[in-house]
């Protein structure tokens, strides 16, 4: 555990360097508040669709899986 205290916009820690969380904490917010309004653009759109919702999110699902099955083979191939 790292206890760190801020002087003059600089971050002092105790064992380590660390990050001051308000740097930290803005990007993380507007990535995260992007993703949220993407979803809801997203969910505004799903009615429309209708049933078919369920094969669209099915067929995503099916496709990165078989992507990261193929991704995981290739690593195991270079590996031996």
């Amino acid at each position: 555990m790292c206890i760190a205290k801020e002087e003059f916009g600089h971050v002092e820690a105790l064992g380590y360097l660390w990050t001051s969380q308000k740097y930290i904490a803005m990007p993380l917010r507007s990535l995260f508040e992007g993703i949220g309004d993407f979803f809801t653009w997203t969910f505004k759109i799903m009615p429309l669709i209708g049933p078919a919702t369920n094969v669209v999110f099915m067929s995503l699902i099916a496709g990165g899986i078989i992507y990261w099955l193929r991704e995981m083979s290739k690593h195991e191939k270079q590996q031996n």
